[in-house]
């Protein structure tokens, strides 16, 4: 599955477009998800722990 350009961003790296988006999961629980932006393969996920909504 691939990222749609509508939802994901646009990164240059190296003459290279990739297509990148953040998407919430569980509570203090984000995933950056990282991926080509003109052909398919593999993705790269990266989970973020944060604390920025809890009070």
């Amino acid at each position: 599955m691939t990222l749609s350009k509508k939802g994901s961003r646009k990164i240059v790296v190296g003459n290279v477009e990739y297509r990148w988006t953040i998407s919430a999961t569980t509570r203090g629980r984000f995933v950056l998800i990282v991926e080509h932006g003109k052909e398919k393969g593999q993705r790269i996920e990266v989970q973020i722990q944060s604390d920025i909504n809890e009070l």
